[in-house]
């Protein structure tokens, strides 16, 4: 019997001391020597605007790892660097809490309820799987060109340790190669729609644009864009295609004050040859299953020369893809348009879109409005105005 209990006791001491004597690594887990950036060796970032660029690749590190940008270096083109902590710096953004629902949104208070204003380097990083995001506070950042380029630093740790990740990222920098950075316009389509009967002839009423003055970025059809661009944001009344032919200008926009500090007043309006300018409590959204500037904004005020509406911060449209579809009066009479001018050079070529229509479909016309297509999108706060003359037509 004493045997078995100095058996037991050995066996406990021996289990005793080597759990004593076990003693854990210091170090748990790996971190990969080949962690870097996916994706393209180059970053193209235009100032003021939103990119973002892949994630990490990890290299079988043990998860979860920590990404942390340490610097932000420009390369002076000799080899050098210096080095521009304002990247390390936090600047004020808006942040949308909820989505933004322009069904439901129709007043600045409702808008705002929805928004936070937080402080944000101009650069991000997604702390988890290493993504980079640039903000548009990038436009913050003094003395930041055209061009530059600049290595990012980041650090990265997980429970193996940490280690810095010199050039993860290379940055170059662009400007718009629009005049004007408060906004840009991709597209301005001035026309004239007129209901008659479907090519078809079976009654069915269809919209015609006989007048189409189509000013679109990325259309072949607009070769002159970039002259006709030029001279609306120097305010010009004509301007000069790549053929040298003359032409007027019909579309019109400006900023007229830095006010409001922010967010965007915007007035609008349409006008015949003469100035005269069409009744603004009759603008619309040009028909269902479309939205309009009016949909996605606040505020709406018509008086005899704008319609007035707002939004209470920029970028705005919310939509930086949006595409508005505004429309005036539908006129079921016609003493207010020239049919038998707008006939005339529609039949002759002069009008460049849906030219040369048949007797038939004029002599079926059953109604018209002016009608316009715009992609405008406005980045910095203040008051704008915006006007398109529309010909062959009278305003009442």
């Amino acid at each position: 019997m004493k045997n078995v209990i100095k058996i037991a006791l050995v066996a406990a001491f021996s289990l005793t001391c080597l759990s004593s004597c076990f003693q854990a690594p210091d170090e748990i887990g790996y971190l990969g020597e080949n962690i870097y950036l996916k994706g393209a060796d180059t970053t193209y970032v235009t100032v003021g605007s939103k990119a973002r660029t892949d994630v990490a690749w990890l290299d079988n590190s043990t998860q979860p790892c920590h990404f942390e940008i340490v610097g932000a270096r420009k390369a002076n083109g000799d080899g050098t660097f210096t080095n521009n902590d304002q990247f390390l710096q936090t600047y004020p953004v808006m942040i949308w809490k909820t989505p933004y629902d322009y069904l439901t949104d129709k007043t600045s208070e409702q808008v705002m309820a929805k928004i936070s204003e937080e402080y944000k380097f101009p650069i991000i990083i997604n702390e988890v799987n290493g993504q980079l995001v640039a903000l548009e506070t990038t436009d913050m950042i003094e003395g930041l060109e055209d061009g530059d380029v600049y290595h990012i630093d980041v650090k990265v740790s997980n429970s193996k340790g940490s280690k810095l990740l010199e050039d993860y990222a290379i940055i170059k920098f662009a400007k718009s190669e629009n005049a004007v950075t408060d906004f840009i316009i991709r597209e301005i389509t001035n026309g004239i729609s007129i209901v008659a009967d479907d090519p078809d002839g079976n009654g069915t009423p269809y919209n015609y644009f006989p007048f189409y003055d189509l000013q679109l970025e990325s259309d072949s059809n607009s070769p002159d864009f970039k002259e006709w661009y030029e001279a609306l944001v120097a305010g010009a009344d004509t301007y000069t295609t790549k053929k040298g032919d003359v032409k007027e200008m019909r579309d019109f926009f400006r900023k007229v004050s830095n006010e409001p500090t922010a967010g965007v007043v915007f007035k609008f309006k349409f006008i015949d040859d003469n100035g005269n300018i069409f009744n603004t409590t009759d603008y619309t959204t040009y028909s269902e299953g479309t939205t309009s500037i009016i949909d996605v904004s606040t505020d709406r005020v018509n008086s005899a020369e704008w319609m007035t509406v707002s939004f209470p911060i920029t970028p705005w449209p919310v939509q930086q893809d949006h595409i508005s579809y505004l429309k005036g009066k539908i006129n079921e009479t016609f003493d207010n348009i020239d049919i038998d001018a707008l006939k005339k050079d529609n039949l002759a070529g002069k009008i460049p879109y849906n030219t040369k229509w048949s007797d038939k479909t004029f002599a079926s016309m059953k109604q018209w409005y002016v009608r316009l297509r715009s992609r405008v999108y406005i980045y910095e706060p203040g008051t704008y105005e915006m006007w398109v003359k529309v010909p062959y037509v009278t305003a009442e």
